[in-house]
């Protein structure tokens, strides 16, 4: 009883605030729109200035960009200034605390207007040295990318003892004697008279099988490696025929495989990058000078492609997922053998460290997520290596961002020890994957060892060791600087974290029984993400999932390689999520389709998220989903627009241990049909007006404004075919699992409340109480479900020792446990605004 009167004393003082909802075209769009930062706290100091581009394809000509900062809205005196800038963002020296003004002109055309933005105690200081530092520290002999010759000689005594000898000379042995291709479309390896290399994913005819760059590297890195280890002449001899053989093929080449239009874009043309820097760099001293001249030629000339495209681009677009992930490290590589042979290497390396201090990590910002979900194991390369790279040159900690230590908490609440992941995109829901996983775990093996974390020591025990020669390919460029792999401290026997967990930039929130012990727990989890539908998002805002006792129980299962039916109807697609539709259309593939995290509190026996996606369902078409649904013969908007909503907010709540509460308020301009679908791994049953499984203890009771029609469904809208013929089958429709719920009004309506209670694990009874409200077990759960009323939501334990309420017209939620109250109000995503939650990072 003490904790309702607290909460009733407490309640007055929330009736002042309003709630907001954003209500803007986009947060993050697909090219920037505006200049940045304006009217608002600069999210670091120093600032990064940021200019929307007209320069959108790489062949077109540069524009010069002039920069000034100054306290003067006037810029009666200049604070800080550059000149004729190519690339369209510009960082400043620190600036002290208070306001600030900047403009730019371009092309010495007319001054823009006074942006203005301010300084204070909240933007984090970025210590980093300027690019002129880094690049000074650049030294003139060689090598210098794959090991520093200052290094070589006490490398190659410490590997003499290290695990990684015996399997460099292997690898690098069965690329010896090996005759290579004179191109790289089509061309095919041969050793002895018998194919080799060839590739197993994907059959000979395959359009992704033609490409052969990554075999160039793979061998060229190879022999690299082992004639850095040994110092064996055959290594260096191979070593050289093999970057001369690379470097003589085509340059500038027509290509167009699937959806991918630009040849930079290719992951075989930055590998033989890659592959060239790697033996120029390490055999420069033993080329002839022919052979230099040919290496030098091509190195330069795929280079200087790169910056055309990077400059720009990879400022003003909000990802470019290739670029980050691969070809960004092969021009930072090259830019850094090419100092001192290329004038412009240094105008390469100036943007590639600059690019990083302003951009990286793409799709977040403190966080610690990855906006594109289980997906980025693809960027632990370049996540070891730039950093490693600028670190080497100026002895900066380039990990002190406060990204990387709470990525190691990402890496915990995406996909617990012994547990499925919370899935949401990328590959999230095709795999059986557990818990962190080898490459994870050398990675996060790296963070640790460079900022002492015990929560990832404690992880990547749980984790299965990768075998040396994967292990290598992720650490050698910290072995090779004699930087330790691991922590040497002790692996705690335990750890204590949080059993929630919010991550605001990137819009998804975790909650748990049990986060550590997988045979214990019930994980609910929620996305509506500011990033939109973009690159390896799904069209997934306010959709949840849940695993219980490690397995994957409401979750989608669709296949990210089903072919584009049915990536874009199924697999990314609304329905493809437990989510809602509306008139049967989800949400477009966009990035100003949007949602964010708008509530959240911790509580110990209530946790509460709510997301709001009322922008999620129009947007300006993504121009690359836009060609695929064409080539797939969907109609976009017919089946993934509906400009006709307007509210979609859903609040969830974790009564543990095992109750979930889903309340969703839905509003549109016309009458529409609403479809809130489940989708389970096991088999759902209709029984009255709830679901059950069939295979373990799980319902759903609903509620709503209207009565409600029940469907189950076994299949995919668009069966996924193995359209690539993977793994050199014959295209087969692959196995479907699970079963798939749509709860539908009987009529069209223009606004919908409806009320689910989820129990997992165990099942009480669901019971209408006189005064309107429900009890489940402990809990009495009460919802405006008349939707000419205002919208709240309230739950108590029969104890009196919890108390929540929403007050969704006033803009707060307030929940009290054991006397102690706790309150959010909306929180703003960083992009728009400061945090508005004591809750959010």
């Amino acid at each position: 009883m003490k904790a309702i009167v607290l909460f009733f004393i407490f309640l007055p003082s929330l009736l002042t605030a309003e709630v907001k909802p954003l209500k803007l075209d986009s947060i993050h769009p697909e090219w920037r729109r505006q200049h940045s930062p304006r009217n608002r706290v600069a999210i670091t100091n120093p600032p990064v200035l940021f200019v929307p581009t007209s320069r959108v394809k790489w062949q077109m000509a540069f524009q010069k960009h002039d920069f000034q900062v100054s306290r003067e809205a006037n810029f009666a005196s200049v604070y800080d200034s550059a000149a004729d800038l190519k690339e369209s963002f510009y960082i400043p020296g620190k600036l002290p605390l208070g306001k600030w003004y900047w403009r730019v002109r371009i092309d010495k055309g007319e001054w823009s207007r006074a942006f203005n933005f301010e300084i204070d105690q909240s933007s984090w200081e970025n210590n980093a040295p300027v690019a002129a530092e880094f690049i000074k520290g650049i030294a003139e002999d060689h090598p210098r990318v794959l090991v520093r010759k200052i290094r070589l000689n006490d490398f190659r005594q410490e590997i003499q003892v290290s695990p990684y000898l015996k399997s460099i000379i292997k690898n690098a042995s069965q690329y010896l004697d090996v005759e290579l291709p004179s191109k790289e479309w089509g061309g095919k390896f041969y050793k002895n008279g018998q194919r080799v290399f060839k590739n197993a994913k994907f059959p000979d005819d395959h359009p992704k099988s033609q490409p052969n760059g990554k075999t160039f590297k793979a061998g060229i890195k190879a022999q690299a490696q082992a004639f850095i280890a040994t110092g064996d002449k055959r290594y260096r001899d191979e070593l050289l025929r093999w970057t001369v053989a690379a470097a003589k093929l085509l340059v500038e080449r027509k290509q167009k495989l699937g959806h991918i239009y630009n040849l930079q874009d290719s992951f075989s043309y930055a590998a033989i990058l890659e592959g060239l820097v790697a033996g120029f760099d390490t055999c420069y001293d033993y080329f002839s000078d022919e052979e230099r001249k040919i290496v030098l030629h091509s190195l330069y000339k795929r280079a200087t492609s790169y910056f055309k495209y990077f400059c720009n681009r990879l400022e003003s677009r909000v990802i470019d997922n290739h670029s980050w992930q691969h070809t960004y490290l092969s021009f930072l590589e090259a830019s850094i053998a090419l100092k001192g042979h290329i004038p412009e290497a240094d105008d390469w390396l100036t943007y590639a460290y600059n690019i990083w201090q302003a951009r990286q990590p793409v799709q977040s910002t403190f966080d610690g997520g990855w906006n594109n979900g289980r997906y980025y194991g693809v960027n632990i390369g370049t996540w070891v290596t730039a950093p490693l790279h600028f670190k080497k040159y100026t002895a900066y900690n380039y990990y002190s961002h406060p990204w990387f230590k709470n990525h190691i908490k990402w890496s915990l609440y995406r996909s617990p020890p012994g547990s499925h992941g919370d899935g949401f995109a990328g590959n999230g829901y095709e795999t059986n994957e557990k818990g962190i996983q080898g490459k994870v775990a050398a990675w996060l093996n790296i963070l640790d060892a460079e900022l002492d974390v015990p929560l990832a020591r404690y992880l990547t025990s749980k984790a299965k060791p990768l075998e040396a020669e994967k292990q290598l390919a992720i650490v050698w460029p910290r072995f090779a600087e004699g930087l330790p792999l691991e922590s040497s401290k002790p692996v705690p026997a335990s750890i204590e974290v949080s059993q929630n967990r919010l991550f605001p930039d990137i819009g998804v929130a975790n909650m748990n029984r049990d986060v550590l012990n997988s045979d214990k727990n019930l994980m609910v989890s929620m996305r509506s993400s500011a990033y939109g539908g973009f690159g390896h998002n799904h069209s997934s805002h306010n959709a949840f999932t849940v695993v219980y006792k490690g397995e994957s129980l409401f979750v989608p299962y669709r296949y990210r390689h089903g072919g584009d039916g049915h990536v874009l109807r199924s697999y990314r697609h609304t329905r493809g999520h437990n989510s809602v539709t509306v008139d049967g259309k989800g949400q477009p593939y966009s990035a100003d389709a949007y949602g964010y995290i708008c509530r959240y509190i911790a509580g110990e026996q209530l946790s509460y998220i709510a997301g709001d996606a009322s922008n999620a369902y129009t947007g300006e078409p993504s121009p690359q989903w836009w060609i695929r649904a064409e080539k797939a013969g969907v109609d976009w908007y017919a089946d993934m627009e509906h400009k006709s909503a307007e509210k979609f907010r859903r609040h969830l709540l974790y009564l543990r241990p095992g109750l979930i509460v889903i309340y969703d308020e839905l509003e549109a301009a016309d009458e529409v049909r609403w479809d809130w679908i489940l989708h389970c791994r096991k088999t759902l049953q209709v029984s009255g007006e709830s679901l059950s499984v069939k295979e373990l203890k799980a319902s759903v009771n609903f509620f709503a404004s209207e009565k409600l029609n029940y469907e189950i469904r076994t299949e995919a809208l668009v069966p996924p075919f193995n359209v690539d013929r993977r793994g050199g089958k014959v295209p087969t429709v692959y196995k479907s699992r699970g079963t798939h719920a749509y709860i539908s009004p009987q009529k069209k309506s223009k606004k919908l409340r409806l009320l689910s209670l989820m129990q997992v694990g165990e099942i009480n009874t669901v019971s209408l109480n006189e005064n309107g409200s429900y009890s489940c077990g402990e809990w009495i759960i009460e919802a405006e479900l008349d939707v000419s009323k205002k919208a709240i939501l309230k739950v108590r334990d029969t104890e009196g020792k919890v108390t929540f309420i929403n007050l969704n017209d006033q803009g707060m939620s307030v929940l009290v446990e054991d006397g102690s109250p706790t309150e959010t109000g909306e929180i703003i995503p960083l992009a728009v605004g400061k945090y508005q939650s004591k809750e959010a990072l």
